[in-house]
């Protein structure tokens, strides 16, 4: 189990007694420290974080994410795809896709001497062709203009595109500090998965961000922290995961308008732990077999170990009574 972190933002005005009370306090604690995360990554003036930036965020760089599967995962995982590409290239509903044709991106390093000041080929612009690139995953992958007796891939996995309202974060902000040649910075959350059936008592998380930067290498943008961030917070105000001192995002970023990438973000109470893919190519006149990946990876299921080791979290009382000074108020009885 990861050591407990108490802020005491939360004075405790009667000793905790039963497992449940422990972790509800744990829970309201870590939900400060998130939302405390969140005010400091507001006001970094940047787009691309860096390593200084998420040292500040309490966010630790793990192994990459290998999506290709190629070798053996020894890092700390979360997520796994469900299906194969076969599965996603049979599915496909031939009409649902028409509604979302897929397009040759704009690549502005094609474009050695541009028409216009801020570095883009004509029609291009950056965001919008991120945002189609993640709605053409998700008609190919069947949760787009979904049509009666048609599922795809994506209907028949764990995960279903939220309609709820999710407090989560957009931007519209001047040209900032970053790799990008745009002269705003722009990015917006869309399309939060959220679990289905069985799978509900999980904690994991997923959502799509599409972002107008165009980052090198493995840089971190601010858009795939933020809105990981505030897709934490809703699943720690939601009451339901008190059991679980881990918490799995998973980020679908489309950056620009030719590449996306997959990143593993899971807290443990005290750090973010992040994990990125390479990045993934959507440049070409036919879907590239990066695309078909991105889908399989939206299909993934929830793996991995995530709740308290002791079904009845007595060392959880124990240890915040003894941290906020009523060690003597503890029942062992649950």
């Amino acid at each position: 189990m990861a050591p407990l972190l108490l802020l005491n933002d939360i004075p405790l005005t009667k000793p905790l007694s039963t497992p449940e009370e422990g972790r509800q306090h744990i829970q309201q604690e870590q939900l400060a420290h998130v939302c405390n995360l969140e005010e400091r990554l507001t006001g970094m003036d940047c787009a691309v974080l860096s390593e200084e930036d998420l040292a500040q965020l309490s966010v630790r760089r793990l192994a990459p994410l290998d999506a290709d599967e190629a070798t053996v995962d020894f890092g700390p995982l979360y997520f796994r795809p469900r299906c194969s590409r076969d599965e996603v290239d049979q599915t496909a509903d031939n009409k649902t896709c028409e509604s979302v044709p897929w397009r040759t991106g704009c690549d502005v390093r094609d474009y050695p001497e541009p028409a216009y000041p801020d570095g883009m080929p004509l029609l291009c612009s950056a965001e919008p062709e991120a945002f189609h690139n993640l709605e053409w995953c998700l008609a190919r992958g069947g949760l787009k203009f979904r049509r009666p007796g048609v599922r795809g891939v994506l209907g028949k996995s764990d995960w279903d595109v939220s309609r709820r309202r999710f407090n989560l974060p957009c931007c519209t902000e001047p040209l900032r500090v970053g790799f990008g040649s745009a002269s705003a910075y722009t990015y917006f959350p869309a399309h939060p998965f959220v679990l289905k059936g069985e799978a509900r008592s999980r904690p994991h998380i997923a959502c799509g961000v599409t972002d107008s930067e165009d980052p090198m290498g493995d840089s971190v943008l601010r858009s795939e922290l933020h809105v990981a961030i505030c897709l934490l917070q809703h699943q720690l105000r939601h009451g339901q995961y008190r059991n679980h001192d881990t918490f799995p995002v998973l980020i679908f970023s489309f950056r620009h308008n030719i590449q996306a990438r997959i990143t593993q973000i899971h807290y443990d109470g005290q750090h973010l732990g992040i994990r990125q893919s390479r990045l993934l190519s959507f440049k070409g006149s036919e879907p590239t077999p990066d695309a078909c990946l991105m889908i399989r990876w939206m299909t993934a299921m929830p793996i991995g170990d995530t709740e308290y080791k002791s079904p009845r979290g007595v060392e959880v009382v124990t240890e915040a009574n003894e941290v906020t000074g009523w060690a003597g108020g503890v029942s062992r009885e649950a």
